[in-house]
């Protein structure tokens, strides 16, 4: 027979309830959930600043990719034996009737990467001899760091002649 038959029915019970587990052992206290629900938190809010940082460095990478495009595209344009290393009559339509690479424009509206306006005119008062290019930004930040791509130093690359940035718009100056 087992011990416990000689034992008082309520000390019985109570060796009984000694063996099953207690209030602390069937679950998760509230401690320690808040404490796993703040660490999940924690690394939810950690993500979402990486994947904001990746998209805003994907967006810049495209965006400078799409200048450099219209860049070599408008110098292509200046250099043909027609225009006589002039932008005469450059526009974003000009260039994507000669055939040169529309991956800028949207049927016949041109735009960027962020889906904002985007022109290419020569540049008035400089004889045909240079082109402007303005590229609308979502902001100043944006403008900004497009901006810093085209310089080394005090010198600037890839044709450009002068930037500036103005309420997120980005001027470039192509010589």
């Amino acid at each position: 027979m087992p011990e416990t038959s000689y034992l008082h029915s309520a000390c019985r019970s109570n060796v009984e309830r000694s063996r099953a587990p207690n209030a602390r052992q069937r679950g998760y206290s509230l401690i320690e959930i808040a404490f796993g629900v703040a660490i999940v938190a924690a690394i939810a809010v950690v993500a979402a600043v990486f994947i904001g940082d990746v998209n805003k460095s994907l967006n810049t990478s495209q965006a400078l990719a799409q200048i450099n495009t219209l860049v070599a595209s408008a110098r292509q344009y200046r250099s043909t034996f027609s225009q006589g290393g002039l932008y005469t009559d450059l526009s974003m339509a000009e260039l994507k009737d000669q055939g040169y690479s529309t991956g800028w424009m949207d049927g016949d509206s041109p735009i960027n990467v962020y889906g904002l306006d985007v022109t290419l005119v020569e540049t008035s008062g400089s004889s045909s001899k240079d082109a402007t290019l303005t590229y609308d930004t979502p902001s100043a930040d944006a403008c900004a760091l497009l901006e810093r791509s085209f310089k080394r130093g005090t010198d600037y690359v890839n044709g450009i002649k002068s930037t500036a940035c103005a309420s997120g718009v980005l001027t470039l100056t192509i010589d």
